[in-house]
């Protein structure tokens, strides 16, 4: 086995949404300097997952619609920068659903391309402000209402 195998994790409050409709809630293991977006990107297709203190399930990525982390004490509220831009979407996902919020962008980022990044989730805040991950597999179209240059602190033109 490799040595990260036994490396001390940090559990993170998360709340799943697959493709069967089940919502599931329990706790992805997160390394010292991973986050949740990382684990989901990586190459492993099975996420760990605990459910109760004694049962973890392993659960295939491609079933997963959205994470949503519910545990705000965590590292996860750190990726969400206060002063950087953001992007408002509207979601609609392939069954219907549809969900309104932000993307966060890096200086010269635009929500494009976020949506076709090399990695299958990206962080989405939701209405509701708790962070998300949401699949690209499954969505049918992203609609961009703002993408405003600039930041908080500096309007763009």
């Amino acid at each position: 086995m490799s040595a990260d195998v036994w490396q001390a994790k940090t559990k993170i409050g998360v709340q799943l949404a697959t493709t069967g409709g089940e919502n599931l809630l329990g706790f992805v293991f997160c390394g010292n300097n991973e986050s949740v977006r990382d684990v989901l990107n990586d190459d492993r297709p099975y996420l760990l997952f605990q459910t109760a203190p004694q049962s973890t399930e392993m659960v295939n990525k491609h079933s997963i619609v959205q994470a949503q982390v519910v545990d705000h004490h965590s590292r996860e509220m750190d990726l969400v920068d206060d002063r950087g831009r953001r992007g408002a979407v509207h979601l609609t996902y392939a069954d219907g659903t549809e969900w309104s919020g932000h993307v966060v962008l890096a200086s010269e980022q635009r929500v494009s391309d976020i949506v076709n990044q090399n990695s299958e989730f990206f962080l989405f805040l939701p209405e509701n402000s708790r962070v998300s991950y949401i699949s690209t597999t499954f969505l049918s179209r992203v609609r961009i209402d703002d993408e405003t240059p600039g930041t908080a602190d500096t309007p763009g033109p």
